[in-house]
C-alpha cells in the first residue's frame, strides 16, 4: 500500500465547488501580503503533508488510515451537493450533510491549533506551579524569569486524540438547530475558507460577535456552511419543532452578509472562484478565529481561563519529537 502524503484537511471534492471557469481556486492568505493571489488547481492547496499521520507502537506511523476514513465520506460529497441544487432532500442527505459539517469542523487547522495551544498553556501553568512550590531547580541568575518564557510545542497526535471529544461538543449545536438550503439567485458567489464552519450567537452585533461562543440548547445559535458558490447550509435556533427547508436568495446584501461572515471565520486563507471577494479579504486578512489564553492569579495560584475571539493567529512552535 502507498503511503499518502497530501492530506487535505479540506476536501478536494468540496473545493471543487468553489472553482472558477478554468476549474482553479483562488487563495488569499491570510499570512501573505495583499498583493499575493494564489491560483491554483483544487489539490494543489488545503493540506499539510501527513497531517493526519498517526505514530505507531513500532516508531513508524501510518500514513493512510485517517486520511482514508475521511475519504469514504468525501467520496459523496459531488453528488450529494447535486441533489442538494435540484431541491431534493432525503432523511439520509441531510445526515449525510450534517456529518460532513461535523467533520469540517474538527478536522481542519483552526481546531486542531486551538487544542494543541490550549495544552501547551496548561503545561507552561505546570511549571509555573512547580516553580512556585520550590520543585524545580533555580533558574539561571541571567535569566530569572525564564520560567515565564517557556515555549512548549505539543504532539499533534494530541490534537488528533481530540477529535473525538471536540465532536462531540460540535454534535450538540447541530442537534440543536433547524436548516435551510439556501439557494443563490443573484449574479454573485459564496466563497468558503479553511475553517468553513461558522457558528456565533447571532444577538451579538456582528462587529463584536466571538467565534463558537454559544450555549446549546437554551441560547439562540446562527450556524453557516457553504456547500458551493450558490449553496449555503444555514442552520439556526428555532425553539421549537425542527424543521428543514429550501429558499432562494435574490438580493446581494444577504449574499453579502454571509460571505462577510465567512471570510471572517477563515483561519488560514479564504477561498473562492471570485476575485470579487478580494475586498472581504483585505478586511478580515489579519484576524482569524482564535483561543485567547487568559491567567486569573490569586495567592493560592492561578487560573486559566479559555475563550474564542477574532485576533491574529498565534505562532503555534513546531513540535521536533
Amino acid at each position: 500500500m502507498n503511503d499518502k502524503k497530501r492530506h487535505h484537511f479540506v476536501p478536494v471534492g468540496y473545493l471543487k465547488g468553489f472553482c472558477d471557469e478554468d476549474e482553479k481556486i483562488r487563495a488569499f492568505l491570510k499570512d501573505a501580503p495583499l498583493n499575493d493571489k494564489i491560483h491554483l488547481k483544487p489539490d494543489e492547496i488545503g493540506f499539510e503533508n501527513y497531517y493526519y499521520s498517526q505514530p505507531l507502537p513500532d516508531g513508524g506511523r501510518n500514513n493512510n488510515a485517517i486520511e482514508d476514513a475521511f475519504n469514504k465520506f468525501e467520496t459523496g460529497w459531488p453528488a450529494l451537493v447535486v441533489r442538494l441544487s435540484a431541491w431534493s432532500v432525503a432523511p439520509q442527505d441531510l445526515v449525510e450533510l450534517l456529518t460532513f459539517v461535523l467533520m469540517m469542523r474538527v478536522r481542519v487547522p483552526a481546531a486542531r491549533d486551538m487544542v494543541e495551544l490550549s495544552l501547551a498553556e496548561q503545561v507552561k501553568a505546570t511549571a509555573r506551579a512547580l516553580h512556585r512550590a520550590g520543585r524545580l531547580p533555580p533558574p539561571p541568575k541571567e535569566f530569572p524569569d525564564i520560567v515565564d518564557m517557556l515555549e512548549v510545542s505539543i504532539d499533534p497526535h494530541r490534537s488528533i486524540l481530540a477529535m473525538t471529544d471536540l465532536a462531540k461538543g460540535v454534535g450538540r449545536v447541530i442537534d440543536a438547530l433547524s436548516y435551510q438550503i439556501l439557494h443563490n439567485e443573484t449574479g454573485d458567489q459564496f466563497l468558503t475558507t479553511d475553517c468553513p464552519v461558522c457558528y456565533f450567537d447571532p444577538l451579538v452585533p456582528e462587529h463584536i460577535v466571538r467565534p463558537y461562543t454559544v450555549s446549546p440548547p437554551h441560547g439562540p445559535i446562527e450556524l453557516l456552511f457553504p456547500i458551493s458558490s450558490k449553496l449555503l447550509l444555514r442552520g439556526y435556533t428555532s425553539f421549537g419543532s425542527r424543521d428543514f427547508r429550501h429558499l432562494d436568495l435574490r438580493r446581494p446584501d444577504e449574499i453579502r452578509r454571509y460571505n462577510t461572515i465567512v471570510a471572517k471565520f477563515g483561519y488560514r486563507m479564504i477561498l473562492s472562484g471570485s476575485y470579487s471577494h478580494f475586498a472581504l479579504f483585505s478586511a478580515h486578512h489579519e484576524s482569524s478565529p482564535i483561543l485567547k489564553t487568559s491567567v486569573h492569579r490569586s495567592g493560592r495560584g492561578e487560573m486559566l481561563l479559555f475563550e474564542h475571539m477574532f485576533g491574529k493567529r498565534p505562532r503555534k512552535p513546531k513540535w521536533r519529537g
